[in-house]
């Protein structure tokens, strides 16, 4: 029952993570935006648009611009602009022997990059060592007063939600949930957490 429950949790995490990321790539693509707009664009119901661009305002992703006019008829809505010149996005890439981070702008423009060698198997996950990468990373970037929004974690490893199935070169034989670890990112840099397959992120 527990592993019933855990599925369904990671399913449904994923289904939000595909929600959101399908909303943002609509955002980069366009300097100001409504909720109809995202709406028409991805599909998605009012009520998810509504939540997601709620969360990403509370980030500090978006922020609310002037009221612009959306039909025919006058009404006006709120316009959404994005806040691309004060956040940035961390990528860790961990392959069994280093870890490769870089850290990208919301305008997708390359920042600062970094390797770390000698990071074998598990340990590569260890919390300290995950903290070291980002803050050395954001350290050698000296982005003054840039705040980092999100932090995606691949893996060669099968994925999915916050589990690992399994991941041969890093020592992971049995499923793992790395779901902890991904919280302990997400509060200790206040920015939203991801796990990926390495392909898949690429």
């Amino acid at each position: 029952m527990e592993r019933e429950n855990a599925n369904i949790m990671d399913d449904a995490a994923d289904m939000k993570r595909m929600n959101r990321l399908a909303a943002l790539e609509y955002m980069l693509r366009h300097p100001a935006f409504s909720r109809s707009d995202v709406i028409a664009a991805t599909g998605l119901s009012a009520p998810t648009i509504m939540k997601i661009c709620d969360f990403f305002e509370e980030l500090g992703l978006i922020r609310t611009g002037d009221k612009i006019n959306t039909s025919a008829f006058g009404r006006k809505a709120f316009a959404y602009q994005l806040c691309s010149d004060t956040n940035m996005a961390v990528g860790l890439l961990l392959d069994g022997e280093k870890c490769r981070a870089g850290l990208v702008d919301m305008n997708g423009r390359l920042v600062c990059v970094q390797q770390t060698d000698g990071l074998a198997g598990r340990a590569a996950l260890e919390r300290a060592r995950l903290q070291e990468s980002v803050h050395d990373l954001i350290a050698r970037a000296q982005t003054q007063g840039a705040r980092v929004l999100s932090i995606g974690v691949a893996l060669p490893a099968i994925v999915h939600g916050y589990t690992v199935i399994a991941a041969p070169y890093l020592d992971i034989a049995a499923p793992e949930s790395l779901a902890e670890t991904a919280q302990w990112l997400a509060e200790t840099y206040g920015a939203h957490v991801g796990l990926e397959n390495d392909v898949n992120a690429a």
